[in-house]
């Protein structure tokens, strides 16, 4: 019998639409609600952690490295990831202060990575804000 792997896990899981991120040091495990299909294979998967805290763990400090490694703060381009975002179908819009999102088109594998970089850094959402109401006032597109 083979030794469960978190970095096999992790990858099968995203493969049938899975989600993984982190909140306040958690693992949060998502599955997208939009293909039944696509919804059962994800919770088949996830039963393979499920109850398992030793399994929830590894996968846990595998995402929070991969957190680690792939943000790096004095890096981060604002006009840089409005662009992903809108390669990957998104959009973004400024009302009331509020800095608006479009996701609803966006293939969910592609948006996890998008999102990756803002997650638990209110800083870098600020500048996306920011760069959005720039972009506003100077009735521009995101810059290529």
């Amino acid at each position: 019998m083979t030794a469960w792997n978190a970095a096999a896990w992790r990858d099968s899981f995203v493969a049938v639409g899975g989600t993984l991120s982190l909140h306040d040091g958690a693992l949060v495990v998502g599955r997208l609600l939009t293909n039944v299909e696509q919804d059962r294979a994800a919770a088949e998967v996830s039963r393979e952690i499920a109850g398992n805290p030793e399994r929830v763990a590894a996968v846990r400090e595998m995402i929070a490295n991969v957190d680690k490694n792939h943000v790096d703060d004095a890096r981060f381009d604002a006009p840089a990831w409005l662009r992903r975002l809108t390669e990957i179908g998104g959009g973004y819009a400024l009302g009331a202060g509020r800095l608006w999102l479009i996701v609803h088109d966006c293939d969910g594998v592609a948006l996890e990575g998008v999102m990756r970089p803002l997650m638990g850094h209110p800083e870098r959402v600020d500048a996306v804000r920011s760069t959005v109401l720039s972009l506003q006032i100077h009735g521009a597109e995101a810059p290529s």
